[in-house]
């Protein structure tokens, strides 16, 4: 009896963070687009995707060439109820040229978002990568867009 007691805790304990874990990204099953670094994998949810609110001196431009992007993206906080306390707000900066190609479909929201591989994207702030290693290395699995002249 207490082997199906610790069992039905521990589903209890995966079905709470797997809702914590829900967004419009995560319920659309979304993987990267081909010709990504991380081709084909989940992008995720609200632990690894940020949305851009436009902050001063930031931006976000489609040229020829694809998104420029110079902007930080600020993870959703955590719903207070399920941690029991506010979370601290995380954010990451992304300073690169995606290509038009590697955008996934259209934003549900309108908003600008990103979701990354936190593993490459800290290695990529500890070593000091040049552009050229973070172009081989790119932390980005998603990247969502409004419609152009929206």
């Amino acid at each position: 009896m207490i082997k199906v007691s610790s069992i039905l805790i521990a589903l209890a304990f995966t079905v709470s963070i797997a809702w914590g874990h829900d967004s419009w990204i995560s319920r659309g099953s979304y993987r990267s687009p081909p010709g990504t670094a991380t081709e084909g994998m989940s992008c995720c949810g609200d632990n690894d995707c940020g949305v851009w609110t436009g902050n001063e001196g930031e931006s976000i431009e489609l040229k020829s060439d694809g998104y420029h992007v110079d902007a930080t993206f600020t993870l959703p906080p955590n719903d207070a109820v399920q941690w029991k306390k506010p979370q601290p707000v995380v954010s990451f900066h992304l300073r690169q040229i995606i290509p038009e190609s590697q955008v996934t479909p259209v934003s549900k929201d309108g908003a600008y978002w990103a979701c990354i591989n936190w593993g490459i994207y800290n290695n990529q702030q500890q070593e000091g990568f040049t552009p050229e290693q973070r172009a081989a290395s790119n932390p980005v699995r998603c990247f969502f867009a409004p419609p152009p002249g929206s």
